[in-house]
């Protein structure tokens, strides 16, 4: 096996020229179903309170050719990128993905919409959890994610896009969920808009929160199509080490608590630290075996790179180390990149029925409706009304067109 690994990564790789879509749950490459394995493509220079580097920027495009290296030896098809700036431009760093055969998962808006506090200072009146959602739609949040949707929406390895739901984080303010599917319709209004006749799914992204996880999952996937999700990426920490298992992590009582849900999902980010190093990755063979590909469609590895020196917590997260060498910034393989690589191959090299078992029947998404949860004092407060765009729709759309026929404009004149 070893021999075909090498053989694998020596020829040159398969451009990611084939569009990604869904259909029932799954995800889809051609006729082929596509199972996503991916990991989280942040700036190693990233802290939670000043989270703003853009991987796909022209100042990082060397930083980029390294790094595809070292995803093609991962076995990797798929990276999550987070923060993106859409006054970028990002094309050279697509085209150096889709010539390397990987389609980028991009999250819209990060961190753009945010829940009212619901402590309140002595002498005010108190916390109204029926809160008007039109103040909490910023005007800037939904021109950043479309932005970024009209450049992305153009390159066929952009395998969808992400909303966050970070901003659900407490029973109280659970009527912020508004706001996000908000952003969701709106999003996919625009995509419709495009002169493409290609559908990009877009999802929303949520924690595993469990006091409001099937609360939320289920918010998200009712209703029409036009403003549902269409698909799940969800986050989940529960798999902690070489001694955890499929039941021990809790992963089957998330696949028990979803399998009533028939849309696409994805895990949006996995792989929890522990004493133990390196991170021996045990979940990789449980997630892209029948234990899991029933439900879920593969996931992302937590994270690729962090900052030498940085905090030792955030470190753990991370497969590689940024150095500064001699000629500029180094990536220094850490133990459980190894590891991590030898777990994609033991999956690949699996026979049909060791990744699907007896065979994954599709479910009928497309169809599906559900039913919005119904509002519960001190659970969920989220209603299927959603706040209106405040500005102009139309002057916002033909703004964001011409900015990118500048962009045409100038890229062409360059060559």
């Amino acid at each position: 096996m070893e021999k075909m690994e090498q053989l694998r990564e020596a020829l040159p790789p398969i451009p990611a020229t084939e569009p990604i879509y869904t259909r029932g749950n799954h995800f889809y490459q051609g006729n082929q179903r596509f199972m996503i394995r991916g990991i989280c493509y942040y700036s190693p220079e990233d802290h939670p309170e000043h989270l703003t580097g853009d991987m796909l920027d022209d100042e990082h495009l060397d930083d980029l050719r390294r790094d595809i290296a070292n995803f093609r030896e991962l076995g990797l098809n798929t990276i999550q990128v987070s923060h993106l700036r859409p006054a970028q431009d990002h094309s050279k760093a697509m085209h150096l993905l889709r010539d390397a055969g990987i389609y980028v998962l991009v999250k819209l808006a990060d961190d753009g919409i945010v829940a009212p506090t619901p402590r309140q200072a002595h002498g005010l009146p108190p916390f109204n959890p029926n809160f008007n959602t039109a103040r909490h739609y910023p005007t800037h949040t939904l021109e950043c994610a479309l932005r970024l949707a009209s450049q992305f929406a153009h390159h066929p390895n952009t395998l969808a896009f992400t909303i966050s739901g970070s901003a659900l984080r407490v029973p109280a303010t659970t009527k912020i969920a508004e706001v996000i599917r908000a952003l969701l319709a709106d999003t996919k209004h625009y995509l419709r808009l495009q002169p493409s006749p290609r559908r990009i799914p877009v999802g929303v992204s949520l924690s595993d929160n469990l006091s409001l996880a099937l609360l939320s999952q289920t918010y998200f996937l009712a209703g029409p199509a036009e403003t549902r999700a269409d698909f799940l990426a969800l986050d989940s920490w529960g798999w902690m080490g070489a001694r955890s298992s499929f039941s021990v992590s809790g992963w089957k009582n998330m696949i028990d608590r979803l399998a009533g849900l028939p849309a696409p999902m994805l895990l949006g980010a996995f792989g929890t630290p522990t004493p133990e190093k390196p991170r021996a990755w045990t979940e990789i063979l449980s997630l892209y075996s029948p234990d899991m590909t029933g439900v879920f469609s593969g996931g992302c590895v937590h994270r690729y790179a962090q900052r030498r020196g940085s905090d030792w917590y955030d470190t753990m997260y991370a497969v590689v180390e940024v150095v500064e060498g001699s000629e500029g910034r180094e990536v220094v393989k850490k133990k459980e990149f190894g590891t991590l690589k030898e777990r994609f191959r033991t999956v690949d090299a699996r026979r049909a029925e060791e990744t699907w078992g007896a065979g994954v029947a599709r479910k009928d998404f497309e169809a599906w409706r559900g039913e919005f949860p119904a509002k519960s004092i001190n659970q969920w407060y989220a209603t299927e009304h959603i706040p209106r765009f405040a500005g102009d729709w139309s002057a916002l759309v033909k703004e964001i067109e011409e900015a990118r026929e500048w962009v045409f404009v100038e890229k062409s004149a360059a060559a």
